[in-house]
């Protein structure tokens, strides 16, 4: 009886293993090799990770205008400079530039594999047109797709991009995989810059004992802090002053802009003199212009943003005999007070390195149209430069 129980048992426990061990553990038939199970793991990576190497981006800044061959703020879609200067048409465009040239706001979209059709490019929250500038060229081992983008009526702060794209391959078991993806990048938009500065008219009222005129010896300039990332504005944002607006270097004269006038930051200053230097400044007072360079913590440099002082000096002197112009500029610590005898200011020149105007061409008659700039100091501040 005993022997029975134990046989019983020997039984029991081995069906209790057979129960729990799946019987085709136990034997080799149908069993899969190692080399089987790496092959299926290797086809399987292929069907599902094989995908081009792509990249994507659009305009950083995309500016707006009241219209093309416009400098007033508006809706419209306008090339642009990296400071963010609209395209003009007239003659003086090049000294409105200061040393940049405008360019289309683009998206560009790179792979590396060819795809099965061009990509489709679309705005989730804005209507727009795209303007194919690339169609696949390929160079370098990269397939380039881009587009010029346009439109008007914008009303967002941000437009959205998704550019969807189709790639077709045959896998490692011959069979023919078809996937579609989309991409997705942004662009800011802001008005078309306004930097901060003066326009100013000065000129002699009296008569020249051998020159019978008035108004002869003239000068008509502007001044302006330019850069990426800059806005002009006043130290007195609340009231209206002096005119203020900005220079249209396009009808050669001041734009004025009622109120007070915010979202710009130059003023016109007018005034005769008889004789000798004179100076054309604006006390501390609500009508200064101010110019606020934003900065990124991570590129503190001022060569990253192209901030640079510019003086277009529009020439127009009646009197071959004239020595009328702008001789120098200063710079001095912040929104103080000053006149033609303050000096220039060690730290300041230190931390902006400025590039100094040339001096007046006697045998041309003509000064330097972009007249200052700055090399690359590094400025420690909380990331803005007023």
């Amino acid at each position: 009886m005993a022997k029975s129980r134990r046989i019983l048992s020997v039984l029991l426990a081995i069906l209790m293993v057979l129960t729990i061990v799946p019987a085709g553990l136990i034997g080799t038939a149908g069993a899969v090799s190692d080399d089987e199970i790496g092959t299926s793991s290797v086809e399987l990576s292929q069907s599902f990770l094989e995908r081009p190497d792509i990249t994507i981006s659009s305009t950083a800044v995309i500016r707006t205008a009241e219209a093309a061959n416009s400098q007033a703020a508006g809706t419209t879609i306008v090339k642009a400079t990296a400071s963010g200067l609209p395209e003009l048409t007239g003659d003086k465009a090049e000294a409105f530039y200061a040393g940049e040239t405008p360019q289309d706001p683009m998206v560009v979209f790179t792979t590396n594999k060819a795809l099965k059709a061009n990509p489709t490019i679309t705005c989730s929250n804005a209507n727009l047109t795209f303007t194919a500038a690339s169609a696949g060229a390929y160079t370098d081992g990269v397939y380039t797709y881009s587009w010029k983008v346009a439109g008007s009526s914008i009303s967002v702060k941000q437009l959205n991009f998704e550019v969807g794209y189709t790639y077709e391959y045959t896998d490692a078991n011959g069979k023919v995989v078809t996937k579609t993806y989309t991409a997705y990048t942004t662009s800011a938009v802001e008005n078309v810059a306004q930097p901060g500065g003066i326009s100013a008219y000065r000129y002699r009222s009296y008569h020249f004992t051998k020159h019978n005129c008035t108004n002869k010896e003239k000068v008509n300039y502007i001044a302006r802090i330019v850069g990426a990332n800059t806005f002009g504005t006043y130290v007195d944002t609340t009231q209206s002053g002096w005119s203020r607006g900005y220079w249209d270097f396009n009808t050669g004269s001041f734009t004025t802009v009622s109120g007070t006038a915010a979202g710009y930051g130059q003023i016109r200053f007018d005034d005769h003199s008889n004789e000798g230097t004179q100076n054309a400044n604006t006390a501390n007072d609500m009508n200064r212009p101010v110019t606020v360079a934003y900065v990124d913590r991570s590129m503190v440099a001022l060569s990253n943003y192209n901030l640079r002082f510019t003086i277009t000096d529009f020439l127009n002197r009646t009197d071959k005999y004239s020595a009328y112009g702008i001789k120098e500029f200063k710079l001095v610590p912040g929104a103080v007070s000053f006149d033609g005898n303050t000096p220039d200011n060690n730290s300041a020149n230190e931390q902006l390195v400025p590039v100094k105007p040339a001096e007046y061409n006697e045998s041309t008659k003509e000064y330097d149209t972009v007249a200052g700039g700055t090399s690359s100091p590094v400025i420690a501040t909380d990331g803005l430069i007023p």
